[in-house]
């Protein structure tokens, strides 16, 4: 993940930009100056720019003050403004011919990062484009870093939390379905103490690694919550998908080879690789709720797991909490 921000820092001319212009000669300017360095894509409208921001996610918005309909003021105001982190990082570089410092005032205020003025002059469109796309790369790199957690490369406690509230308030906004796994590794504590840390971080990496395996969209999102807990955000998924996803995690790591050693306690459950307990809920409801409420009832679900032996699923559902049947995925 970290290599590939990386490779694309080396390589600025793989960034997208979106030009915003209602004036096709303008537009049509500033396009032909960038297109033999970035990916463009364009927009006549602010209303139009808002529909390709989110399908697109650019990396830089040149955006045109004046123009009917939406202003670039106000774009500006709500790219600035979106929940979603990628949108609202976006830098905006306001083009304009207004030689007004209220308007200037306006747009800083609105999260302007700079201006270009017109007629454009293109060398400078150019390398200020290229300043401002080596800065976004920049920030979207140790942005990424301070997501993610230092030993498996999952993201970490912050970001998990984020993206849950975030999946709270699209279930309550969008009626979109999220399910909530948390997983345990068992007795991870006297496997710490009969193995080492060394031996114990290897094990926590491998099941992160599994757990990885485990989805496959990248809607989805695994994270370490700390020591030996994680949890796996499931989007659009409801709660029958949710534990077909869980069971086919448990039985994969109870088989996974690297991970057949003895789990510090005698082995008292009579399995020769290390084990986990998952407890899972859907998260529904009409902003009703918050965050904590479906992380409660996911932990509620994981302790029963544990308490019932270990090894196990639980899932919490309309208020009550009963075990996932153990069958073949």
């Amino acid at each position: 993940m970290i290599s590939r921000k990386l490779e694309l820092l080396a390589h600025p001319e793989r960034s997208t930009v979106l030009v915003v212009d209602d004036d096709l000669l303008n537009r049509s300017i500033m396009v032909d100056s960038l297109q033999p360095h970035y990916q463009v894509i364009e927009a006549e409208s602010g209303e139009q720019a808002l529909l390709l921001l989110h399908r697109h996610k650019p990396d830089l918005v040149l955006l045109d003050i004046v123009m009917e309909g939406i202003s670039g003021v106000e774009v500006c105001r709500q790219i600035k403004e979106d929940p979603d982190e990628e949108i609202a990082t976006i830098p905006v570089l306001f083009v304009t011919a207004l030689d007004d410092s209220r308007q200037e005032q306006l747009c800083w205020e609105a999260g302007g990062a700079d201006f270009i003025a017109k007629p454009v002059n293109v060398i400078t469109l150019q390398y200020r484009v290229k300043a401002h796309v080596t800065l976004k790369r920049q920030s979207d790199v140790l942005r990424r870093l301070a997501n993610l957690d230092g030993l498996t490369g999952l993201y970490n406690r912050r970001y998990f939390d984020e993206q849950l509230q975030r999946s709270v308030r699209d279930q309550a906004n969008n009626q979109q379905h999220w399910s909530l796994i948390m997983l345990d590794v068992d007795h991870f504590k006297n496997y710490n103490d009969r193995h080492g840390h060394v031996i114990g971080d290897e094990c926590l990496k491998e099941v992160a690694r599994l757990m990885m395996s485990s989805v496959r969209r990248s809607q989805d999102m695994v994270a370490r919550l700390g020591g030996e807990e994680f949890a796996i955000l499931l989007s659009g998924t409801r709660l029958d998908g949710a534990e077909r996803v869980a069971r086919s995690l448990l039985n994969t790591i109870r088989n996974t080879a690297q991970l057949s050693v003895d789990n510090g306690k005698g082995n008292e459950l009579n399995y020769p690789f290390v084990t986990v307990s998952m407890g899972i809920t859907e998260i529904l409801g009409n902003g009703d709720l918050a965050e904590e409420d479906f992380l409660k009832q996911a932990d509620e679900a994981l302790y029963q797991a544990k308490g019932a032996g270990r090894n196990r699923i639980c899932r919490y559902a309309q208020g009550l909490i009963e075990e996932v049947g153990d069958e073949p995925v």
